[in-house]
């Protein structure tokens, strides 16, 4: 039986919490969220979904940084 997703959510939110009282790096909070999400993309069962999940998260934390800015300076 899978555990329900509000408490898999509530145990995410603890363990970010106590990784963000540990003082980690911003480049560690970038590699748990990509080991996060290539998890949720593998758990996917549609082929296309899980190839277009992990498309999605290739991009660098750079360019990631660089969208985000440009998106930050398009809102008025």
């Amino acid at each position: 039986m899978r555990t329900p997703l509000p408490l898999r959510l509530a145990a995410l939110a603890i363990a970010t919490s106590l990784t963000l009282l540990s003082a980690c790096s911003t480049d560690q909070f970038w590699n748990i969220g990509q080991a996060w999400q290539r998890d949720h993309c593998m758990k996917l069962q549609d082929q296309q979904d899980r190839s277009r999940c992990l498309a999605d998260m290739t991009r660098s934390r750079d360019d990631y940084e660089r969208q985000a800015e440009g998106l930050r300076r398009a809102k008025p």
